[in-house]
């Protein structure tokens, strides 16, 4: 018999076990590829702001306009669903993620959210400047909401269990924030 290859049974056993191992460690890769690929590298939005050197946060902001944050909210009409720009003092920050801010300017203040919760500010923003752009909105916000935003702050649960009705404010929902 011409070609043909005699193995001894411990070859053949030996040959087999290796066509298992191959199969087996083939299998293993390719059930653990999509475990891989969920635990790959973080979405730049949504990572932590504190573990970048990042100015800017959102899109871009796309206005070379800036106005004064006491002239939108004391024109709020006129501002109401429009884009605007506008620079002020971080205040305080979401100590939990950086997920809102309050923004002062003079005498004026107004709590930021970020549009979709697509993105979030270091959390060590507090007595810097920034810029926004996005949209100015005068809403009824309710006193769990209140005492929601006063936990993110740190605030001390007998201050935060006095709050039981809620109020009118000024929000404004950036798309695109800059440290300056």
């Amino acid at each position: 018999m011409v070609g043909l290859s005699l193995r001894s049974p411990g070859e053949l056993g030996r040959s087999l076990m290796e066509e298992n191992m191959k199969n087996t460690i083939l299998v293993l890769i390719l059930v653990s590829l999509p475990f891989m690929a969920v635990a790959g590298p973080k979405d730049s939005k949504k990572m932590n702001p504190s573990e970048t050197a990042a100015k800017e946060f959102g899109g871009k902001i796309t206005s070379e306009k800036v106005t004064d944050l006491g002239q939108v909210i004391d024109n709020y009409d006129k501002y109401k669903g429009e884009a605007v720009v506008f620079e002020a003092k971080a205040k305080k920050v979401c100590k939990q993620k950086g997920c809102w801010m309050v923004l002062e300017d003079g005498n004026k203040e107004v709590r930021t959210l970020f549009k979709d919760y697509g993105f979030f500010v270091p959390k060590t923003i507090v007595g810097k400047k920034v810029r926004v752009q996005g949209t100015m909105k005068r809403k009824k916000v309710s006193a769990a909401t209140i005492r929601h935003f006063m936990k993110d702050e740190g605030k001390k649960m007998e201050e935060i269990k006095k709050v039981k009705t809620g109020r009118i404010q000024y929000e404004f929902e950036a798309d695109a924030v800059e440290i300056i």
